[in-house]
């Protein structure tokens, strides 16, 4: 699915304010950017103690799909708060999905 209408589809399922991407140079990398709400927020901290484990079973379900991507560049992601309610997601394009839904469904 082309990136654009994948951030569209989860800006329209999960309500966010805004979703873009910006890629990094240089890897095959992205930083997702997602506007939250009140919502979005409260979900994200009753999680944030399971991040870890969340990008993990992440990872393992992609390499069960698209192995073309090591485990280990799937385990690069980092997610990160920015201001009161911006969220930034740095990872593989195979792992936005699997992972926006693990947040915030």
């Amino acid at each position: 699915m082309e990136l654009e209408t994948l951030l569209s589809k989860l800006k329209t399922k999960y309500s966010f304010d805004q979703a873009d991407y910006k890629k990094l140079s240089g890897t095959p990398d992205l930083e997702i950017r997602l506007k939250l709400n009140d919502s979005h927020i409260t979900a994200l901290i009753e999680r944030a103690g399971r991040l870890d484990a969340i990008v993990e079973s992440c990872a393992n379900l992609v390499t069960i799909f698209d192995a073309s991507t090591p485990k280990e560049d799937l385990l690069k992601t980092s997610v990160r708060c920015v201001g009161s309610n911006e969220l930034h997601i740095f990872t593989h394009q195979s792992m936005i999905e699997l992972l926006v839904e693990a947040l915030f469904n």
